[in-house]
């Protein structure tokens, strides 16, 4: 079996892991954990929840009643931007809803969903490499995978050269940093 074999069988596995593990009741400890962790309004990336992933709609509720920007993932060819939510939306090619205009903005913090994460932060994500590549190209923007507890496994997944970790995860049991990712450069004093 190739990588890429093996990557989309863990994919299928994960994901029915996921499904397993999904309830309203983490979704809102998860939400309130992640909200904890900022207290200064900042610009946020947060995704739009798609299938079993966390749901994020109270987080980006929450962000825009403190008075933050909160942008999210609008898709144009095979990169992502992250395009404040203000205004009309529609549904991707992916069946995800994002904004139908609006330009590429700067962010602080960035959730991001995931189908496993391992102990070094690396995430397991669909396969497109889209928050990869928009975190190759923004290396400043602090990443925070959103997950159930039951998505962080022991055993390093497989990975590629482009893969960029996480520098943290929130799940239900609380929050875990990776330390190997943070440096003195942090902004969030963590």
């Amino acid at each position: 079996m190739n990588r890429e074999e093996e990557k989309q069988t863990l994919r299928k596995v994960y994901a029915q892991r996921r499904a397993l593990l999904q309830s309203a009741e983490k979704d809102a400890q998860i939400c309130r954990k992640f909200l904890s962790l900022f207290s200064e309004e900042r610009n946020f990336f947060v995704y739009c929840a798609f299938r079993t992933e966390v749901a994020t709609e109270e987080i980006i509720r929450a962000l825009q009643n403190k008075g933050a920007c909160v942008c999210v993932p609008k898709l144009s060819g095979k990169e992502m931007f992250a395009v404040p939510l203000s205004g009309n939306t529609a549904f991707n090619r992916f069946g995800i809803s994002e904004p139908i205009s609006g330009a590429d903005t700067h962010v602080d913090v960035a959730a991001v969903p995931l189908l496993a994460v391992d102990e070094e932060g690396y995430r397991l994500g669909y396969g497109g490499g889209y928050y990869d590549r928009y975190f190759q190209t923004h290396p400043h923007v602090f990443r925070v995978g959103l997950c159930y507890a039951g998505q962080a496994v022991e055993t390093p997944l497989p990975r590629e050269s482009t893969d960029i970790p996480l520098h943290a995860i929130v799940t239900e049991e609380g929050v875990r940093f990776f330390p190997q990712r943070l440096d003195s450069e942090n902004p969030f004093g963590v």
